[in-house]
């Protein structure tokens, strides 16, 4: 799902979206991998201690 989820914010970014609909949100990104927020959510948090949130903030800092 990480990596899922990673790809999914790298391509919000290699289009640009960020400079037309702002940045990615977590409801984006779990209607991108067919999976609900909460569902996106818990995965995360299970497999690497961050929330959906945490790790689109993370890739903003890097």
């Amino acid at each position: 799902m990480v990596k899922k989820l990673q790809k999914v914010v790298d391509n919000y970014f290699e289009k640009d979206l960020h400079l037309q609909d702002e940045l990615p949100t977590v409801n984006y990104l779990a209607d991108k991998l067919s999976v609900s927020t909460r569902y996106l959510s818990d995965v995360l948090k299970q497999e690497t201690g961050k929330t959906a949130l945490e790790h689109i903030h993370i890739y903003l800092i890097k």
